[in-house]
């Protein structure tokens, strides 16, 4: 029992988290954030111009954009599996 605990002890840590972790962590965080401040200048700026309901209409517009070219790759990728 004592040998097997001895061993376990010499071989180290693995689930020791290496630098590359943290730098992925940390460019996460950064790309994160800058999405956030630019998400902030355009909804911003379109509230600024257009008021409240003009910056809904624009942002339910790109989702509407986004949405139908989303379901027009699934409904490709759904033609492709049935043939």
């Amino acid at each position: 029992m004592d040998a097997v605990r001895f061993d376990v002890m010499a071989r180290g840590n693995d689930m020791e988290l290496g630098w590359k972790f943290w730098l992925g962590i940390v460019a996460f965080a950064i790309a994160a954030g800058l999405a956030v401040l630019i998400t902030m200048l355009i909804i911003g700026r379109a509230w600024y111009a257009w008021g409240f309901f003009g910056m809904f209409l624009a942002i339910a517009a790109v989702a509407l954009v986004a949405g139908y070219i989303v379901d027009k790759r699934d409904a490709r990728k759904r033609r492709g599996l049935e043939a």
